[in-house]
């Protein structure tokens, strides 16, 4: 016998969820307008998800999946591995979304420096997860002679976790045109 068939889709309801979290975060968000966004009733909402704080972490996991692990499937297939990176740059400075929320590991990571431990590290880990695609995609460029810089692979990437950071916040202060320039200067480091 088949087990009961799911009322919802999951997939969309924890986007549902990203998007509110990500617009209040984490703190400013009730598990009230979490139901109305998800349109989900209680029982479905706990039985699917557990707690508000298990959805989070069911929201980082899934962000971390469909964009991390999605960009370094990209840097792995492509001839050169610095593109997917410089186009994924490209896209924070031309992000056409309006208002600008910035990159949301990274502002868990700010929300949850005093607040939670368990959601602060695992928002770090994630952030880390990203430097790491960059690291494996520097070294394989220099490896190929596809980059000038030879700069230690782990440094440049730590750099690029910190320009994608910081373009998260710049791009709520300069609009595209501005942003797209200043990130053109930044990546000449990885040229």
């Amino acid at each position: 016998m088949a087990g009961r068939k799911k009322e919802f889709e999951e997939v969309e309801a924890i986007q549902q969820a990203l998007n509110l979290f990500w617009s209040k975060g984490y703190e400013a968000t009730s598990t009230e307008e979490l139901l109305g966004v998800m349109k989900l009733g209680k029982s479905s909402f706990y039985h699917s998800f557990g707690s508000k704080k298990d959805l989070f972490i069911r929201v980082l996991d899934h962000l971390y999946d469909s964009y991390v692990r999605t960009l370094q499937r990209a840097t792995e297939q492509s001839a050169n591995p610095m593109e997917p990176i410089k186009e994924s740059l490209r896209q924070v400075a031309k992000s056409p979304t309006d208002p600008k929320w910035g990159c949301f590991f990274g502002n868990t990571l700010a929300e949850m420096v005093n607040v939670d431990n368990e959601l602060r590290d695992r928002a770090a880990r994630y952030l880390r997860g990203l430097e790491e695609v960059y690291y494996r995609a520097i070294g394989q460029a220099q490896a190929q002679g596809r980059m000038r810089n030879r700069t230690d692979a782990r440094l440049l990437a730590q750099y690029l976790t910190n320009l994608w950071n910081g373009l998260n916040i710049s791009q709520r202060l300069y609009a595209e045109p501005e942003l797209g320039r200043i990130l053109d200067v930044a990546l000449q480091v990885v040229d």
